[in-house]
């Protein structure tokens, strides 16, 4: 594990709470008999801030739930930002004003992430719960005027495969940098949705268009941030969308609302917690080497191709 020399990539989920009800959702608290972690206030939130920065990260993503609920987020932000750490917001687009956008950049963030679920108002719906389509376009717009970086993110699943070009050409139009297509992966309230699961024929059919949509826009990186295996899809050798392994747990690490740190946000497993541990030493856990030494099948390690998915994501139901 050579945490002490990589600066590591912290997703700091701020709050439980969320604005939309998606029925893919990955949060650990949504799974059945979970308990949902508190959101600090009061004292422990700048002690867990300068623990954070203890670390050294390189980059702190703020997310949620959904992050904008959080009225504090621009003290958050400005806390990080004023110890010297790249901030950036993942956010699902509905409550991005222009105003909201422009504080945030302010207060030190320098790149939002704009969860974009589809193209369609009905399946925006049935995925979220809620019709919000224009508000996610009207947040894309509010980044660009605000000077942000942007990049979109996106969930391929059996109802929207059919969208990754679409939505890899908006991105485009809005001035993302990048794009990061990420495959369903049945975790908290994600576990009672596997209908959702994308077959090998639908993922394909997702990697095929990402691809060609990726070979026409030079100018945004497109990437799977969920491993694609190329024992089970074909891959190209020199790919315009970008494939490789996961990174959690040994550069990627996952910190939810009351400061638990685990090794991905699809993992309930809690190592610890950073205000009590600093992260060099929960990083090098028991718990954190025994994830980082599993893969998907131990037929993965003599694979030629394991070093572009690294076995897969360990949380992957495969269809």
């Amino acid at each position: 594990m050579n945490s002490s020399e990589t600066p590591p990539l912290l997703v700091w989920e701020v709050t439980p709470r969320c604005n939309l009800d998606c029925a893919f959702c990955y949060n650990v608290w949504h799974s059945t008999g979970a308990k949902k972690p508190a959101e600090l206030q009061g004292s422990d939130l700048p002690t867990l801030i300068n623990a954070i920065a203890d670390s050294g990260p390189a980059s702190v993503t703020l997310t949620g739930g959904e992050p904008l609920l959080r009225r504090d987020l621009e003290d958050i932000a400005a806390a990080l930002s004023e110890m010297g750490i790249l901030t950036g917001v993942a956010t699902n687009g509905v409550l991005l004003t222009d105003g909201r956008a422009e504080a945030l950049v302010r207060a030190g963030v320098s790149w939002f992430d704009v969860s974009v679920v589809s193209l369609k108002e009905e399946v925006y719906a049935e995925l979220t719960g809620f019709h919000v389509l224009s508000e996610v376009k009207r947040s894309l717009a509010a980044v660009r005027r605000s000077g942000a970086r942007l990049s979109v993110s996106h969930v391929v699943t059996s109802m929207n495969h059919l969208e990754t070009a679409g939505v890899i050409d908006l991105a485009n139009a809005f001035g993302a940098e990048s794009v990061s297509l990420n495959r369903f992966v049945p975790g908290g309230r994600g576990k009672n949705s596997l209908h959702l699961l994308p077959d090998r024929n639908q993922l394909q059919r997702a990697v095929d268009d990402a691809e060609e949509a990726a070979r026409n826009t030079p100018g945004l990186t497109v990437s799977w941030t969920i491993p694609v295996e190329p024992c089970l899809y074909r891959l190209k050798d020199d790919p315009a969308a970008g494939f490789g392994p996961c990174r959690c747990g040994s550069l990627k690490w996952a910190l939810d609302p009351a400061g638990n740190l685990r090794t991905c946000e699809q993992n309930p497993e809690i190592l610890g917690n950073l205000l009590a541990d600093p992260l060099k030493d929960l990083a090098c856990s028991p718990s954190a080497e025994s994830f980082r030494g599993s893969d998907m099948s131990p037929l993965c390690k003599d694979c030629p191709d394991e070093g572009r998915c690294g076995g897969g994501c360990r949380f992957t139901l495969s269809p």
